[in-house]
């Protein structure tokens, strides 16, 4: 029985997981397209949406301070300011 698990684990250790999830996300939002199985298609979807949402509220955000602080936890996940900078700037500005 499946209850109670909520994530599919891609038959991976967690920090194996976490890099792989960043690096398909990564390559996701610098393309705008990637090719992957659906197992980690599923598991992307779920991780890049939460990305996408922070990067919106950073983008629609009125104070500051709070676009700063949710730039930097989206810098924490994807390691790559220009990627950053792209998403909250072009790719939010979409949705």
């Amino acid at each position: 029985m499946r209850h109670r698990i909520s994530k599919n684990k891609l038959s991976r250790y967690g920090s194996h997981r976490r890099a792989l999830l960043r690096n398909l996300t990564k390559e996701l939002l610098d393309h705008g397209s990637i090719v992957t199985t659906v197992a980690k298609a599923k598991v992307l979807r779920s991780f890049a949406e939460k990305i996408i949402t922070k990067a919106i509220k950073a983008a629609t955000a009125e104070d500051r301070t709070k676009s700063v602080a949710l730039r930097r936890i989206i810098n924490r996940e994807l390691n790559d300011r220009k990627l950053t900078n792209k998403l909250v700037e072009e790719i939010a500005k979409k949705y």
